[in-house]
């Protein structure tokens, strides 16, 4: 395999990876996150905080999901069989757009581990707080 294809190789998975991402967080904020914020009674900072990660995704989303879709659909998760649409697409494939990216994505992860482990934190003194109350 030459350094090309083996790049290309890891540039449709690494989209591959950004889509599923971007494309599956939201139900873990919603489902997961949300109502610990809610549960734990966060401070306003907490929520505009929630609300910043859960706009910078929006954006992440917006302005990539259509490219990393059509390489996912069609030369990684979903091939299509029409190798010429693959081979156009592989061809094409934007090296610094997708490293930008996955790179944007590293970011939002750090902003929501900051928001996991405020909401930790906050869970373990309301779980103390309950334990005296008891």
């Amino acid at each position: 395999m030459s350094n090309q294809h083996e790049m290309d190789y890891h540039l449709r998975n690494l989209s591959l990876l950004c889509f599923e991402y971007i494309e599956n967080i939201q139900t873990v904020l919603s489902e997961y996150l949300r109502p610990a914020i809610n549960k734990y009674e966060l401070d306003k900072d907490v929520i505009s905080a929630y609300h910043a990660t859960n706009k910078a995704l929006s954006k992440i989303r917006h302005v990539n999901s259509k490219y990393l879709k059509e390489i996912r659909d069609n030369c990684t998760a979903h091939r299509n069989p029409d190798s010429i649409l693959q081979l156009g697409i592989i061809d094409k494939l934007d090296k610094e757009r997708i490293f930008n990216i996955s790179m944007e994505i590293s970011e939002f992860q750090k902003m929501l581990f900051n928001m996991w482990e405020i909401t930790i934190n906050k869970k373990l003194q309301y779980n103390s707080d309950q334990a005296y109350i008891t």
